[in-house]
């Protein structure tokens, strides 16, 4: 059991800032991400295969690029 109340674990998390990445760049891409998702679920059945394996795969991308550039640091023990 821990011996820390309530109260206070949830009064040091919310003042505290995120400890690593960068959190703002990393929704920002993702939320990006999630609007081409969006704009291949409403278009697909017009779209041709090329262009939707082609948004997939641009999907995939962004989302790793995101996590390399926004992710979370390794470098810090």
């Amino acid at each position: 059991m821990s011996t820390m109340t309530h109260a206070s674990s949830r009064s040091d998390r919310s003042r505290r800032a995120p400890r690593e990445g960068r959190p703002a760049t990393f929704v920002s891409i993702v939320a990006f991400a999630g609007l081409i998702v969006l704009w291949v679920l409403l278009t697909g059945p017009t779209m041709p295969l090329p262009l939707a394996l082609g948004a997939a795969g641009a999907v995939l991308a962004l989302l790793g690029a995101a996590w390399h550039l926004a992710g979370p640091d390794r470098s810090r023990g």
